[in-house]
């Protein structure tokens, strides 16, 4: 393992704080006056109290999900030390970063999202709202021993609300600028006492846009979703629980919002002038099902947990691809400067889970789990191309006519030019993954415990154009994650702990294509960490840290491939991420809360092996990770002032400093430190609350994702944040 000395700063800071990961808000923290209550998590997958687990874990209660208004990946990962999340290409490209491990759009996510115990099978399944949720874990660092492939820089582990004896619901509606307007409901209880439970809900958000297309006239961050979600909890003896639960999303949004830039020093300037100005306007329509079912049959030797599966996504997008209303210009010996062209993309997903494991009883000194994993993932995607022969009106999808079919050959090609369109490529890709693994926790005394997972994960891909038997590939990924920390309860109210873990992302193709790379390796990281978890002042605060030092082998990245105008996987030999975060959680008074938090990673290209690329890549050893902020600081504040009897005024402040931040393998694109303040006033009475709020307050723009459009040109694209976005939200509970 290559271990790279830190900045002493990350030294001296961490130890000087004597802190530890894990902050968490109590769900009910506002009863006892400035006591933080007792936090469980499952993030080992058995309940334990957050302080005695030797995790760098974050944790989002009910209430701080509902007094933030977390709705989705980014509201959490916002308030979390070295976790990201920036909007890509269309909701299911998102740029995901934990600790310096990145998303390869191409590829797969570098944390695990598990909701309700079933692991999400591709990052579709991540890019939507949540809501009635319980609680919220984020699990840093490697997470393979428990959580397995695509684990290799955390773990999201997500639980929603139980139905309980009593009938109970809510509602929450809001409306906003950019014509935006959301509604949330839900409604749980009893259907035959003390046997039959129900949670049925659902959500609504029709969102007209903050950002214009300058060209068309029109709002093109446009999103329209529908989502509706239910669960039957079935206790068939006091011993034996049986859960169905199903969701069904339909979302139409828009999509490639880029806008072109030159020069480079240009990518954070001109936002308000600089508009995307496409002659198409990119338009995005994704249907997501997620079906499970759930067995817990407590025995007297343990709990035995059984877990299975369906999920099924239909992505359809279609958009501009050169991002410009310009016409094609060709000159007069016929020689192409420029092709205006249009693109669609057609992807079907299916995919079957199924888990089980059994954990013994945590009374004695010794508790262990053992387990096993099975995935099936069929994912099916056409890539349709066309010359946009107009290039300046607006055009959509229905303009460019059907792609030319063949009985026997499938979908054609059309070289001549007769017409616009000019051709497809076509992957059908498949993953066929096992894993068996196992835990076991020793208390060595009553101040030592020693814990050890492992587990082998085992992926089997393959994929082909079916037009062209000679293109099938296939390989099989497997690695071995052992995972084993060290604890010292020092005494009672602190504890220290070290950790050495390593997390496994499985590799994969390309589509079969000209000027592209068919294959990419898999990725393996290993970490090293160091924390400690504190309970100080009488148990009004947690002050939290822990350093990392993490080696990553073949590290997945995609580029924009400029000769092929397409995503391309590729690997980067060695890379590096070495850091430190910090939390704090303090509660001086029962009407008082205040938080801080500041993650930094220094991640870095170790070693680069020059491949014969179309277009080609430099040496780029030395150089940082793209899409991975250097550092992050939060800080926040939440005060409650009664009113009256039964009422309460609620003010929350929360400030995100992030940056700097490089969007390129060449590090030549790069957005330094940016700022972002959000707020929410609140008039909070017995049963509903009714809630003013704003983000990004200061209007602060940034890119969310930046690429070299024409290096011959040096023109550059990049996608805009959200502007200012403020409303009013209703909430009632009954």
């Amino acid at each position: 393992m290559r271990l790279q000395k830190p900045h002493l700063a990350v030294l001296g800071l961490t130890f000087l704080f004597s802190a530890i990961p894990g902050l968490a808000y109590a769900q009910d923290g506002y009863e006892d006056q400035g006591v933080l209550e007792e936090v469980i998590v499952t993030a080992r997958k058995r309940a334990e109290n957050l302080q005695e687990v030797p995790d760098a874990i974050t944790v989002f209660g009910q209430d701080q999900i509902e007094s933030a208004g977390i709705r989705n990946f980014k509201g959490f990962a916002d308030l979390t030390p070295n976790l990201s999340f920036q909007e890509g290409f269309q909701a299911s490209t998102p740029r995901i970063t934990i600790r310096g491990l990145i998303t390869p759009q191409v590829g797969d996510a570098p944390v695990a999202y598990v909701v309700d115990g079933i692991t999400a099978a591709t990052i579709d399944f991540i890019s939507q709202d949540i809501f009635a949720i319980e609680r919220i874990e984020v699990l840093k660092g490697p997470q393979g021993a428990l959580y397995g492939k695509g684990a290799v820089g955390g773990a999201i582990n997500i639980t929603t609300r139980s139905p309980g004896d009593d009938f109970e619901g809510e509602f929450m509606g809001s409306v906003g600028n950019g014509d935006s307007k959301r509604a949330t409901a839900y409604v749980s209880g009893p259907i035959i006492g003390d046997s039959l439970y129900f949670t049925l809900g659902g959500t609504y958000t029709d969102f007209g846009g903050l950002i214009k297309n300058d060209h068309l006239n029109k709002e093109v961050d446009f999103d329209e979703t529908s989502s509706i979600q239910g669960l039957l909890r079935y206790d068939v003896t006091d011993d034996v629980t049986l859960d169905f639960r199903a969701r069904y999303t339909d979302t139409t949004a828009g999509m490639a919002i880029y806008d072109l830039f030159a020069p480079v020093e240009n990518l954070d300037q001109s936002y308000d002038k600089n508009l995307p100005n496409s002659n198409i306007l990119g338009l995005n329509a994704r249907n997501i099902l997620d079906l499970s079912f759930k067995l817990d049959w407590n025995t007297q030797h343990g709990d035995v947990v059984f877990v299975a599966g369906y999920g099924d996504v239909d992505d359809n997008a279609f958009a501009d691809l050169d991002f410009t209303h310009d016409p094609t210009f060709i000159d007069e010996e016929n020689y192409i400067y420029f092709f205006a062209q249009a693109q669609e993309v057609l992807i079907e997903t299916e995919v079957y889970t199924s888990e089980i494991r059994f954990t013994s009883d945590s009374d004695g000194r010794f508790n262990w789990q053992v387990g096993a994993y099975y995935q099936y993932r069929e994912r099916n995607a056409v890539f349709n191309l066309w010359d946009d022969w107009d290039g300046v009106n607006e055009r959509d999808r229905a303009s460019f006519g059907p792609v030319p079919i063949d009985e026997f050959l499938g979908i054609n090609d059309d070289p001549y030019y007769e017409t616009e369109y000019v051709g497809s490529t076509v992957d059908k890709n498949i993953s066929d993954s096992w894993a068996v693994f196992g835990q076991m926790n020793y208390d060595i005394s009553e101040s030592f415990e020693l814990s050890f997972a492992l587990r082998y994960d085992k992926d089997k891909r393959e994929s082909s154009d079916w037009r062209d038997e000679s293109t099938l590939i296939k390989n099989t990924y497997s690695e071995p994650q052992p995972k084993i920390q060290l604890s010292y309860d020092i005494n009672g109210d602190m504890m220290a702990y070290v950790s050495a873990s390593k997390g496994f992302r499985s590799g994969g193709f390309n589509e079969s294509r000209q000027n592209i790379i068919r294959e990419w390796d898999k990725e393996v990281s290993q970490n090293i960490e160091f924390g400690m978890k504190t309970t100080l002042l009488e148990h009004t605060m947690t002050l939290n840290a822990a350093v990392f030092f993490t080696d990553t082998d073949d590290t997945q990245f995609t580029r924009f491939n400029e000769y092929e105008f397409t995503l391309e996987n590729l690997n980067i030999d060695e890379t590096s991420a070495n850091g430190f975060e910090v939390e704090m959680l303090y509660k001086p008074t029962s009407n008082l809360r205040l938080n801080a938090s500041y993650g930094y990673v220094d991640s870095k290209v170790d070693a680069f092996t020059e491949m014969d690329l179309s277009p080609p890549v430099d040496d780029i050893t030395g150089n940082k990770i793209p899409g991975v902020f250097r550092s992050n600081l939060n800080l926040g504040a939440e005060y409650y002032m009664s009113v009256s009897d039964n009422m309460q005024l609620r003010f929350r402040l929360d400030y995100l400093r992030n940056g700097p931040i490089w969007w390129d393998l060449e590090n030549e694109i790069k957005t330094g430190t940016t700022d972002f303040v959000d707020a929410r006033i609140s008039l909070v009475a017995e049963k509903w609350i009714l809630t003013l709020f704003g983000q990004n307050l200061t209007d602060e723009r940034m890119p969310t994702d930046a690429f070299v459009q024409d290096s011959y040109a040096g023109t550059y694209g990049r996608q805009a944040n959200r502007p200012r976005y403020y409303g009013l939200e209703v909430r009632y509970a009954f």
